[in-house]
C-alpha cells in the first residue's frame, strides 16, 4: 500500500448525517489501496468509495486512539462512521482485516511524518535530537497506550509483526547520523543494535512506565556511544 500525498494536505470536517450532523475529520491523506474485498472481486475504487473507505478509517482511528471507549466492535466503527454493516462488510470481511489496512495506512503515516521532521536537519546532533523529541511527543500524546487498551491482542501482535521493520525504518532514517558518529569514534558501531535498543525502549514504554524517562534512555545511548 501507498500513501497519495498530493490529495489532501490538512484535513477536512463534513458532517455525518447519520451521527446527528456531528463532524467527523476525514483523513490528511487518501488511501491508495484496493481492500481485500473490492479485490476479490476485480473491482477498482471510485469516488464515492474512497469516500467511506476515508469515514471507516476516521471512526476506527478515533476508536481506537482518541474516543472514551474500553473495546472496538465492527457494530462501534459502523456507528460511529455513520455507516451500515453491510457496507462496511462489502470492504472488510472482519475487524481483523480492517485493523490490518488501517494500521499499515498509519504506520505508514507515522514514518513520513517523522521523515519530514528529519530532513531539514543538517546538523546531526540537531537531527537526532529531532528524532528524540519526535517520539518523546508520541509517547506523552498517549494514542499508542491507548490503542493497547482498546485492543489489547491486536496491539501486542502488531508491536511484534512491526518490530523488525521499525528497526530497519530507524537505520535508514538516522544513516548520516550514524556516519558522523563512526567519523567521531573512528570505528564502526553496531546499527542494527542500537536501532533495536531504541526500539525496545519505545514499546516499553507501551506497557509501562520507567522512572527514568525514555527521553532520557534514548539520549544515553548517544553517549554511550560517543
Amino acid at each position: 500500500m501507498t500513501i497519495s500525498t498530493n490529495q489532501h494536505n490538512k484535513a477536512e470536517t463534513k458532517p455525518n448525517e447519520k451521527t446527528g450532523g456531528k463532524l467527523m475529520k476525514t483523513p490528511d491523506t487518501i488511501l491508495d489501496f484496493i481492500p481485500p474485498r473490492l479485490l476479490a472481486r476485480d473491482k477498482r475504487k471510485d469516488r464515492r468509495s474512497i469516500a467511506t473507505i476515508n469515514k471507516i478509517m476516521v471512526a476506527t482511528e478515533d476508536l481506537l486512539l482518541n474516543h472514551e471507549n474500553t473495546r472496538i466492535t465492527i457494530l462501534s466503527v459502523c456507528k460511529h462512521a455513520g455507516v451500515s454493516r453491510g457496507t462496511l462488510y462489502r470492504y472488510f470481511s472482519s475487524l481483523e482485516e480492517l485493523l490490518d489496512l488501517f494500521t499499515e495506512f498509519m504506520r505508514e503515516r507515522f514514518y513520513k511524518r517523522l521523515e519530514n521532521v528529519l530532513d531539514p536537519y543538517i546538523d546531526i546532533d540537531e537531527k537526532f535530537d529531532a528524532f528524540i523529541d519526535y517520539f518523546d511527543k508520541y509517547l506523552a500524546n498517549g494514542t499508542s497506550k491507548k490503542f493497547l487498551q482498546v485492543a489489547p491482542l491486536y496491539a501486542l501482535n502488531y508491536y511484534g509483526r512491526i518490530f523488525d521493520e521499525a528497526v530497519q525504518n530507524f537505520k535508514h532514517l538516522l544513516e548520516d547520523v550514524f556516519d558522523e558518529w563512526e567519523a567521531r569514534i573512528d570505528k564502526p558501531i553496531d546499527r542494527e543494535l542500537i536501532c533495536e535498543m531504541m526500539m525496545r525502549l519505545i514499546l516499553s514504554e507501551q506497557l509501562t512506565s520507567g522512572k527514568t524517562p525514555t527521553r532520557k534512555l534514548l539520549v544515553g545511548i548517544k553517549k554511550m556511544i560517543i
